[in-house]
């Protein structure tokens, strides 16, 4: 869905946290997500990949597996983030 709210990718990143690929509708919100995810601008662009995923299933497998590995690194970033938010506030 185009990001109209945060909401979206909160739910996106819920997703991949459980192995579950994502595929986004083009928009820069969604690219700082995942930046080598699975985008489309057209329909029929949205339907192919669809059908990759539900047809190939090593293809499945490994978009699985990048969604958990993105997710990984989006809280380890947020780890670090917090930890020099701290340093800021106590200097």
């Amino acid at each position: 869905m185009k990001q109209t709210n945060y909401g979206w990718s909160v739910s996106g990143t819920d997703c991949m946290m459980n192995g579950t690929p994502m595929v986004w509708q083009e928009s820069d919100c969604y690219r700082e997500i995942d930046p080598n995810g699975l985008f489309w601008s057209k329909k029929s662009e949205f339907f192919d990949i669809l059908d990759k995923i539900l047809d190939d299933d090593s293809y499945r497998n490994e978009m699985e597996f990048n969604a958990i590995k993105r997710a990984n690194e989006l809280s380890e970033n947020e780890g670090i983030m917090i930890k020099e938010l701290h340093k800021k506030l106590n200097s």
